[in-house]
């Protein structure tokens, strides 16, 4: 089966406050482990931003102009896309798995009136950005829709012909919108990898930086958690730096941690007072 993947890795990500191609989860970041389970042989198109240490090799396009939303980064990434059948998927689900393939393959399998398989979640709801598409179909519907700026999947979806795939797996295609699903995702990530891919990264920080250092994950994983919760979300990787800076200069982890986190809850509780 040969087939394209087209990512769209763009967007302002304002509530996980990160960019969310370049977001490490057990040590790998969410685009990597989006495109993890891709065979070698599918050609992969990129719309927007990737990590500039990407393991696959891929294309890299952008929509005109940048943030002009999902059907713009569609029909950029589509100039790039040779094959009769593609996959959809976003950046920001990082447990997406061989879920695609077998979307396409499903869709390989379908009577050709069937320009889609678009997967269900748990509330019923369609999930158009992890889905196998039929190229040339998609491509004339971008065109009866015309101007798809800042237009919607839906636009999209209701000019096919969709067959639905009820998935069971719903970790499958949960999404990394804000700072409480990326915790959720780490942890979970964790629960079913254990610790090699974030110990495997650390190595090669540290491999790369010439340091020496143990390091507590747990213990900066908290305290960017209570950074963005009780500060503002860009204060996670700013205070595990300041946590890194007083380690370097000499102080215990755990106590400049818990000043840190003593500080953070404490504004917490001023905004709620």
């Amino acid at each position: 089966m040969t087939f394209s993947v087209l990512v769209l890795s763009g967007g302002q990500a304002r509530r996980l406050g990160q960019d969310k191609a370049s977001t490490v989860i057990n040590g790998s970041t969410m685009l990597d482990r989006v495109l993890r389970d891709i065979p070698e042989e599918a050609s992969i198109v990129i719309v927007g931003d990737a990590p500039k240490n990407l393991k696959r090799k891929v294309i890299i396009t952008r929509e005109e102009p940048a943030g002009a939303g999902p059907l713009a980064a569609l029909a950029a990434g589509l100039i790039h896309v040779v094959t009769s059948n593609f996959l959809l998927l976003a950046t920001d689900m990082p447990f997406v798995g061989d879920l695609g393939t077998r979307l396409l393959e499903i869709l390989e399998d379908s009577p050709i009136q069937i320009d889609a398989v678009v997967p269900i979640d748990e509330s019923g709801k369609t999930q158009p950005l992890c889905a196998a598409y039929r190229t040339a179909t998609v491509r004339g519907a971008l065109a009866r829709i015309g101007n798809y700026t800042n237009g919607s999947m839906k636009q999209l979806t209701a000019e096919l012909q969709i067959r639905n795939y009820d998935q069971q797996n719903l970790w499958e295609l949960s999404d990394v919108d804000t700072v409480e699903n990326l915790e959720k995702a780490r942890s979970h990530a964790r629960k079913i990898e254990g610790d090699a891919m974030m110990n495997e990264w650390i190595a090669e920080v540290k491999t790369a930086l010439g340091l020496k250092v143990e390091v507590d994950v747990d213990l900066v994983l908290d305290l960017a958690r209570d950074a963005a919760h009780n500060v503002t979300r860009p204060a996670a990787p700013v205070t595990a730096y300041l946590l890194g800076m007083a380690v370097a200069g000499g102080q215990d982890p755990k106590l400049a941690a818990a000043k840190i986190q003593h500080l953070a809850l404490s504004r917490g509780q001023s905004k709620e007072d």
